[in-house]
């Protein structure tokens, strides 16, 4: 961060630890303390600045090894367990947690640039325009709408050369109606792969 201020280059660096216990001053492990001694370097490097000196970006991502969002099927269901099937997702977890396994499935680089917007409730996620995903519940026909409408005009902003992959909740939709509606629009805008989690 010091060289990338010093001169106002952009280079990146990864971090990867064990998540050894230490049980020091409130920190549980290694990665605490290192995630608060990059935020405390960051503001150290920010307060630092001249007035007329670029921005620096010293935020960082922090991940952890997981289980995978998704319920491992068991195989043998009987007609009790068919009601606990109906939201495929492990519970509890969040968003962010399914965007990160949908990166990693699709292959998407975990340092890829994010944005995100909230649409009809929920965020919704740009991946340098090569991804977009939104896992939103209680999705209406008229949500399913704006969704797609925002979708849509979001890609159109900055219409990359690369091919654009959606990803939504399959347990997000209040309806089949809706689902097939969202994927209309999409197909009709021109995105080719929509995919569900």
């Amino acid at each position: 961060m010091d060289l990338n201020a010093a001169d106002g280059g952009n280079r990146r660096y990864i971090l990867v630890q064990l998540d050894e216990s230490v049980g020091k001053d409130g920190y549980g492990t290694i990665a605490d303390i290192t995630r608060e001694r990059l935020r405390r370097a960051g503001k150290q490097i920010v307060s630092k600045r001249t007035p007329d000196a670029p921005d620096i970006d010293t935020g960082f991502r922090s991940y952890h090894l997981d289980s995978s969002n998704v319920r491992a099927w068991d195989g043998t269901p009987d007609q009790l367990d068919l009601l606990g099937a109906v939201d495929n997702l492990v519970a509890g977890r969040t968003t962010d947690d399914l965007l990160v396994e949908m990166m990693l499935r699709l292959g998407v680089d975990l340092t890829t640039p994010l944005e995100t917007r909230e649409v009809a409730g929920s965020t919704l996620y740009n991946l340098a325009g090569t991804l977009f995903a939104y896992f939103g519940t209680d999705i209406t026909v008229e949500r399913a709408n704006e969704v797609a409408k925002v979708l849509v005009a979001w890609r159109d902003e900055d219409p990359g050369d690369a091919d654009t992959t959606v990803v939504v909740r399959d347990t997000g939709f209040v309806h089949s109606a809706a689902k097939l509606n969202f994927a209309a629009a999409l197909e009709q805008a021109g995105f080719t792969t929509v995919r569900s989690i």
